[in-house]
């Protein structure tokens, strides 16, 4: 469903194209902000250890 059939229809949620962080891995999330999410998600999980 198209983010604007969403907002038309009242829904609310998680936007498009955006991953949750929890309170631990915030930071890394955001120091990662302008790179493509396939790199920035190898690198947060190689430094969380996973």
């Amino acid at each position: 469903m198209a983010r604007y059939t969403r907002a038309a229809d009242g829904w609310a949620g998680h936007p498009d194209n955006a991953v949750w962080f929890c309170a631990e891995h915030v930071g890394l999330g955001r120091d990662r902000e302008s790179m493509h999410w396939q790199a920035a998600l190898a690198e947060i999980r190689a430094l969380a250890g996973r």
